[in-house]
């Protein structure tokens, strides 16, 4: 019964957007969506390959997600630049003449021409475009069902998600993009936090538990309305960042849910300088306050402020400076404040000074990162964040002395025709993202904003990617992370959801603790049925081996069927 109304409620779905498709509207359809770039999706790994290629010099890539807008511009650039000199290769003109809209993609003529209506700009599901507007609708949808060795009574392991986007343009400068699904989730690893009715798993937010109490059920919506003009860009809503020349990023990743926040991106000259006012919920169930309300529980609420400031030093070498503050409000603080803190919200202070000025237990941190293309097809990166330090006791060991760094290559010229590879390298200190006073550090829904691989770690990932240029797409990731974990009634810096005040020791070495080492690889190739929509065979595959606990080890060969939604990582 429950398989069956899902399946219901899909084909009500499709059908909405189907009657969408043929209502029409006057003057032709424009031939790419609206909004902003889903993270991980074809087009920023496309612009971040040519970047590396050396052909987008004057192109900021690497605070994602990009506008559909700075997008076209780029590859507006590369179109003049390939007319001039003749520098991409074969598949990559494949690519650049699909995301331009001047050639369909794969399976939109057929569906064109059988349907009469959909896919008339060669992209979108459903179209509608006149003068100096433009409406698409496109389905989302993610299923898998796999069988592994999951610790539970059937191995078998399933995801279900369907939903819609919804994007378009009004006039010159207001743009949107909005998202919707319904989820149910059968996990390889259940992890689950709170109450079946009330709780969290790692990358949800809202979850609550159904079935069996082992199927996670959640909803997941963001939503962003911009402005563009000629220097700058608003953008207002709920989504996800990633702030950072690597995959991985110390300051601002896409590993925690959606949040609400307001974005404003200024690009003049040879800078690009990004300012992110956000509001983030602190899950820690024995915090909650307010009660029960017709069911929903009022959580904590955490507030950010973040500001990027991109230099292009020459065409092939980029600078960033970078500051984050995270704060509580008045109920979860020893600071007089009820909502965002207004001293937060000048777009060019140092975010520092004004937390000692207000004598304040909030959570600063500041950093850099650079990318250099060495040589076209090889670009170099790193990123460094100092979250606190003590001069005269660097070296010794001290607890506050936290800070984290990450060095990374990216290739593109492999030898095979659209094949990229990455590899980076982290490090990070114990304590660092965490606080003395814990609703001020770097989480939301008690996920990291920062790296995946949390304090007190050495973490190094591989990633490969695979687009071809015709319907194939293929990616591996693996990753190997050594951890110090903390022993049972102890805190050695490895989760910053803990109290500070409650370390073990006040010098602590890189790796102290229980030593963990955990093996992560997962990988999928698919076959480009229509646009965006994938068949896919995948795999995941984890080892996790404690130095008390033993070893778990975790596999999940599966079919997955995804449309308009990329290829879901457990960690990126």
């Amino acid at each position: 019964m429950l398989v069956a109304l899902r399946l219901r409620r899909l084909l009500v779905v499709i059908a909405a957007l189907a009657l969408f498709g043929l209502s029409g509207g006057p003057g032709p359809a424009r031939a790419q969506t609206d909004g902003l770039l889903p993270l991980n999706d074809p087009l920023h790994h496309f612009l971040e390959r040519q970047r590396t290629a050396g052909h987008l010099p004057e192109a900021f890539v690497t605070s994602q997600p990009l506008s559909v807008y700075e997008a076209r511009a780029y590859l507006d650039s590369l179109q003049t630049l390939d007319e001039e000199r003749g520098v991409l290769s074969a598949s990559a003109r494949r690519h650049l003449a699909q995301f331009q809209g001047r050639t369909p993609f794969p399976g939109a003529t057929w569906m064109r021409e059988w349907t009469g209506a959909l896919y008339e700009n060669g992209r979108d599901f459903a179209s509608v475009a006149g003068d100096g507007y433009g409406f698409q609708v496109n389905p989302l949808a993610y299923g898998t069902i796999g069988s592994g060795n999951r610790p539970a009574e059937t191995g078998t392991t399933w995801q279900l998600t369907r939903g819609a986007r919804v994007s378009g343009h009004i006039g010159d400068h207001l743009f949107f993009d909005s998202r919707l699904t319904e989820n149910q989730e059968v996990p390889l690893r259940f992890r689950f936090e709170g109450t079946p009715n009330q709780g969290t798993a790692p990358r949800r937010g809202f979850v609550r538990l159904a079935g069996d109490d082992d199927v996670y059920d959640y909803l997941q919506a963001t939503g962003m309305v911009g402005g563009r003009a000629r220097f700058f860009e608003v953008r207002f809503g709920r989504s996800r960042n990633r702030w950072g020349p690597g995959i991985g990023s110390l300051q601002l990743s896409n590993h925690s849910p959606p949040y609400d926040q307001l974005q404003i991106r200024t690009s003049v000259w040879r800078l690009q300088y990004t300012n992110l006012f956000a509001r983030f919920t602190d899950f820690q169930t024995e915090r909650f306050r307010g009660g029960e309300r017709g069911g929903i529980t009022n959580r904590p609420r955490r507030y950010g402020a973040f500001h990027r400031l991109g230099i292009r030093v020459a065409d092939n070498l980029q600078v960033g400076l970078f500051e984050s503050i995270i704060f509580a409000t008045q109920e979860d603080s020893t600071v007089s404040r009820t909502g965002f803190d207004t001293a937060y919200l000048n777009p060019i202070i140092f975010y520092r000074a004004v937390e000692r000025d207000l004598g304040s237990p909030d959570n600063a941190m500041i950093g850099a990162d650079a990318e250099w293309v060495v040589t076209p097809g090889l670009r170099t990166y790193g990123q460094f964040v100092l979250d606190e330090f003590t001069f005269e006791r660097i070296g010794t060991g001290w607890f506050g002395n936290k800070w984290g760094w990450m060095l990374g290559a990216h290739v593109t010229q492999t030898g095979l025709p659209g094949l990229g590879a990455r590899l980076e390298v982290t490090r990070q200190r114990p304590f660092l993202n965490g606080n003395r006073f814990t609703p001020n550090a770097f989480l939301h829904y008690n996920d990291l904003l920062g790296h995946p691989a949390e304090p007190n770690s050495i973490d190094v990932a591989l990633f490969l990617d695979y687009r071809p240029g015709s319907r194939i797409q293929a990616e591996l990731n693996a990753a190997f992370t050594r951890r110090g974990r903390n022993p049972d009634g102890q805190n050695v810096g490895a989760n910053p959801r803990l109290d500070a005040d409650t370390r073990s020791s006040s010098y602590v070495d890189l790796l102290d603790g229980v030593q963990q080492d955990a093996f992560l690889v997962e990988g999928h190739v698919g076959y480009e049925v229509l646009p965006d929509l994938f068949v896919e065979a995948a795999l995941q595959v984890r080892t996790v081996d404690d130095a008390v606990r033993g070893t778990e080890r975790f596999w999940n060969p599966y079919v997955m069927v995804r449309w308009g939604l990329p290829f879901q990582s457990s960690r990126y």
